[in-house]
C-alpha cells in the first residue's frame, strides 16, 4: 500500500523492437481479484525508445501479489507480477 512515482516499463512490437507513441491500457490485479485499470492509467508518459512511465497510486499496490498488464494496438502485451510481501 505504497505509491511508486515514475515506474518505468518498455513496450515492444511483434518483432521485439521497442515501440513509442502508443495509447496504452494499464491494468492491475490485486491478489487474484480481477483486472481493473490503474488509478493513474490515463496519465502514462511516453518517454523515449519505447519506454513509458506511470505513477502508481498506493491503492494499486494494496495487496500481497500485484499482477500488471500493459497493452496497446500494435504492441506485444506486457505482463508481470510483483510480490509486495
Amino acid at each position: 500500500n505504497t505509491a511508486v512515482t515514475g515506474f518505468i516499463f518498455t513496450m515492444f512490437d511483434s518483432n521485439g523492437d521497442p515501440i513509442a507513441g502508443l495509447t496504452l491500457t494499464a491494468q492491475r490485479n490485486i491478489d487474484g481479484a480481477g483486472w481493473v485499470n490503474f488509478v493513474n492509467a490515463g496519465a502514462i508518459a511516453n518517454l523515449t525508445l519505447g519506454a513509458y512511465s506511470l505513477d502508481i497510486a498506493a491503492a494499486d499496490f494494496n495487496g500481497g501479489e500485484i499482477a500488471c498488464r500493459f497493452s496497446a494496438t500494435g504492441a506485444k502485451e506486457l505482463q508481470f507480477k510483483i510480490r509486495t510481501i
